[in-house]
């Protein structure tokens, strides 16, 4: 059976007996998502899959206007001076956005509370049920998709991307990273993006207002193509990019998203995947370049990948006071514990790819992204 807008929302509303969605976009997103899907070839697998994304972003989009709607008081938090780690996919955005969370001092958006944030998670309470949960989950992500945690070596506990706290206004175009929507992909390229920004604030309100934060650690690369909206939405904001050869980046991300899409039930043509891919990461390049242009580049504090990787606590030190954080010893302490236990969990593992797995050519991506290598060339190591 074809997906159907009006059905999941009526599923949404019988599973949580809430009714109101908010004033924040909704309707017009998930046509296009579901039209979109539609649209395409897929295995029942695969429609489950969609269907479970989309089922989950309105069951949480009611849990959070209720909670909103019961406990207003909470809209008054202040979000002051986020750091948000952006950059191209697989540039290097997840461990920095992991190193950046040792930091005793800073607030992450954390994977077990994606998407299930309400009721926001009180730190003096026993441990969240739903901590174990997502546990288990990842547990089963690991068994069904062995190759993940070599290529993305993540834990329950860790920062989790921002995009899906996005897509609850059903205009992320991570959505079409995960699952086959290509219609979806060029119209929310087309869309004004505040939206998505001003419910992501929504949510780090509620959950600051158990936790509190003295900063917020927030990561996700595809705010390359919302920059100007992320600004706008956050005035304040101290904006971290991370840098690495496009050469290396781009397969690298598509490896992984052929990995999770064919997981997900999907037969996968990886030379469509790889250009539809890298014609949209080379367009959210050009964008972020001119909103950082327009922002200021006194704005900015670039990392780059191979830099962080080869020192690590060096790195961030001097991105600290770049960014004007204080760099205690207690994070000291902590974050080279943490870059130890990394390195232990990665010795051995091996993410292999390459730009012909996908169709791509490296002529082809020199000049995809030729203003963004003129411009940071040789630093990304191209």
């Amino acid at each position: 059976m074809p997906l159907d807008a009006d059905c999941l929302k009526s599923a949404a509303r019988d599973r949580t007996g809430l009714t109101d969605f908010g004033d924040a976009p909704i309707d017009e997103g998930l046509g296009v998502l579901v039209a979109s899907v539609n649209a395409t070839e897929t295995t029942p697998k695969e429609l489950a899959a969609v269907e479970s994304t989309i089922l989950g972003a309105l069951i949480e989009r009611l849990r959070i206007e209720d909670w909103i709607a019961r406990h207003p008081e909470v809209l008054s938090q202040e979000i002051k001076a986020p750091v948000f780690v952006v950059g191209l996919p697989r540039s290097g955005t997840t461990a920095l956005s992991q190193f950046l969370a040792e930091d005793p001092a800073a607030r992450s958006l954390l994977r077990w509370e994606l998407l299930n944030a309400i009721p926001p998670p009180d730190p003096a309470g026993p441990e969240d049920p739903r901590l174990a949960a997502t546990r288990k989950a990842f547990e089963a992500r690991d068994l069904a998709m062995p190759m993940y945690r070599s290529m993305l070596p993540v834990n329950a506990e860790d920062p989790a991307e921002h995009s899906p706290i996005l897509g609850l206004t059903f205009q992320n175009i991570g959505t079409s990273l995960v699952h086959h929507a290509p219609a979806y992909q060029d119209w929310v390229l087309r869309q004004d993006l505040r939206p998505g920004y001003a419910y992501l604030k929504k949510v780090l309100q509620i959950l600051q207002s158990k936790t509190g934060a003295s900063h917020w650690n927030l990561k996700a690369p595809l705010d390359i193509f919302g920059l100007d909206a992320l600004v706008e939405v956050f005035p304040d904001a101290r904006l971290v990019w991370c840098h690495r050869d496009p050469a290396s980046s781009i397969p690298s991300n598509c490896s992984l998203l052929a990995m999770i899409r064919e997981a997900s039930g999907e037969h996968v043509d990886r030379v469509e995947l790889g250009r539809m891919k890298m014609a949209a990461f080379a367009e959210g390049m050009r964008r972020a370049l001119a909103a950082r242009a327009a922002i200021g580049d006194h704005r900015f504090a670039d990392v780059v990948q191979r830099e962080l990787v080869r020192d690590t606590v060096g790195t961030i030190e001097r991105l600290y006071g770049q960014i004007g954080l204080d760099f205690s010893d207690a994070y000291r302490t902590r974050l080279t514990e943490r870059v130890a236990s990394r390195n232990e969990v990665m010795a051995g593992k091996v993410h292999r790819y390459a730009l012909e797995d996908f169709g791509l050519s490296l002529a082809e991506i020199r000049l995809e992204f030729a203003d963004y290598l003129g411009r940071f060339h040789p630093s990304v190591g191209a």
